[in-house]
C-alpha cells in the first residue's frame, strides 16, 4: 500500500517507505546468536517480538541515506573482529548511525508524550535531522555505552543462554526515559553490546559524569578504559532488566523443556 506524507527527515512530501525502527541487521544478529528464540524487541511494554516494528517515516532517498551508515556500523561494530577487540575505532559513521537510530526512536514515541515533553523532543528531532542532512552541530551529546558479554568462547560455543546475557547482548529496547517532574528527559536505544543515549533535558552533559562514552567525529572506544555514567542511566538499565528478565527466564525454560535439557537457571554461569 502506498503511503504519501511528509518525510520526517527532509520534510518533503512524497511516498514514504516502510522502515524498521531498529535496523534489520540487528534482528538478524540476534537470531544468529540466540540458541532459543528469545529476542527482546520492546517498544511499549515488555513483550518478546519476532521482528522490529515498522513505520512509514522517511522517503526513499532519506532511508538510503540512513542505510549507508547502518551498513558501516554493522560491518565495523558488530563484526566478530570488533566484538572481540578491546578497541573500537570509528569515524563519522558512528555519530551518524547513533543520530539516525535515536531519530527513529523519537519518531516511534511521538504519540506517547504530550507537551512540554513533545516540544523538547521535536526540537531534538529537527536538530538530529539537520545534522544528518547538512552536518550541522546537533547541540546534543550522543553517547555510546558498551554492555554485555564479549567473550568469543561463550558467544560462539555455549551461546548466550541466561536471561541476563540475553538481556544485555542478544536483545534490543528503545524508548524515551522521563522523570515525573520533567527535570530529566533522555532518548535511548539498546542493541546487542551497545546502548545509545541522548540527554534531552538537560541536554548538556558533564564530562565527569559521562566518562569515555561520548561519540565524537572520530575516535576510539577502549574497553580497558572504565566508563562512568550517572545514576539515571543505571536506573534505566536496571528497570529494563527487571521488566524483561522474567520473560527471558520463561522463554529459556520452555526451550529447555522442548529440547530435553536441564533448566537454564541450573546452568547459569557465575
Amino acid at each position: 500500500m502506498t503511503v504519501v506524507g511528509e518525510c520526517s527527515l527532509c520534510l518533503e512530501t512524497g511516498e514514504l517507505q516502510l522502515g524498521h525502527i531498529i535496523p534489520k541487521f540487528v534482528t538478524k544478529f540476534i537470531k544468529n546468536h540466540s540458541e532459543a528464540p528469545h529476542k527482546r524487541l520492546l517498544g511499549v511494554g515488555a513483550q518478546l517480538l519476532q521482528d522490529s516494528p515498522k513505520r512509514h517515516m522517511f522517503c526513499r532517498k532519506c532511508e538510503q541515506l540512513l542505510g549507508k551508515d547502518e551498513k558501516l556500523f554493522n560491518e565495523n561494530a558488530l563484526s566478530d573482529a570488533a566484538l572481540f577487540s578491546s578497541q573500537l575505532r570509528y569515524d563519522g559513521w558512528m555519530l551518524r548511525f547513533a543520530a539516525g537510530l535515536l531519530l527513529r526512536t523519537m519518531i516511534d514515541n511521538r504519540a506517547l508524550h504530550e507537551t512540554p515533553q513533545r516540544k523538547e523532543l521535536e526540537r531534538a528531532e529537527r536538530s538530529l535531522a539537520k545534522f544528518l542532512l547538512k552536518g550541522a552541530p546537533t547541540g546534543y551529546a550522543l553517547l555510546r555505552i558498551s554492555v554485555g558479554i564479549q567473550d568469543p568462547e561463550r558467544l560462539t560455543s555455549t551461546r548466550m543462554r541466561t536471561p541476563y546475557e540475553q538481556a544485555l547482548t542478544a536483545g534490543t529496547t528503545w524508548g524515551v526515559r522521563t522523570h515525573p517532574t520533567g527535570q530529566f528527559l533522555a532518548v535511548f536505544a539498546q542493541i546487542p553490546f551497545h546502548v545509545f543515549w541522548m540527554p534531552v533535558v538537560p541536554k548538556r552533559v558533564k564530562e565527569s559524569e559521562w566518562q569515555n562514552v561520548k561519540i565524537r567525529r572520530r575516535g576510539v572506544f577502549d574497553a580497558n578504559q572504565p566508563q562512568v555514567c550517572p545514576v539515571e542511566y543505571h536506573r534505566t538499565i536496571d528497570f529494563l532488566l527487571a521488566e524483561t528478565e522474567p520473560l527471558f527466564r520463561e522463554s529459556a525454560r520452555r526451550a529447555d523443556v522442548r529440547q530435553g535439557k536441564p533448566p537454564t537457571t541450573e546452568r547459569r554461569s557465575a
